[in-house]
């Protein structure tokens, strides 16, 4: 029974140490992700700027009426 129970705490841990490291990788994509994509989302919002005339509230309200159908 103890050498049962010594096992499933060793499991345990094992599988705790396995989520860290998920974490940790996730968190290391998403920066990645994150950085990878700030050359296309300065470019999009440039361009929406120059398609309302670079006000950010119109540009806001332009995308927020498109996703509502409006």
């Amino acid at each position: 029974m103890e050498a049962l129970a010594g096992e499933q705490g060793k499991k345990l841990g094992e599988l705790a140490q396995a989520g860290e490291l998920r974490e940790q990788n996730a968190a290391v994509a998403q920066e990645k992700a994150q950085r990878e994509a700030q050359p296309d989302f300065a470019a999009a919002n440039q361009l929406l700027r120059e398609r309302t005339g670079g006000d950010a509230a119109q540009a806001a309200a332009a995308i927020i009426d498109k996703e509502l159908g409006l």
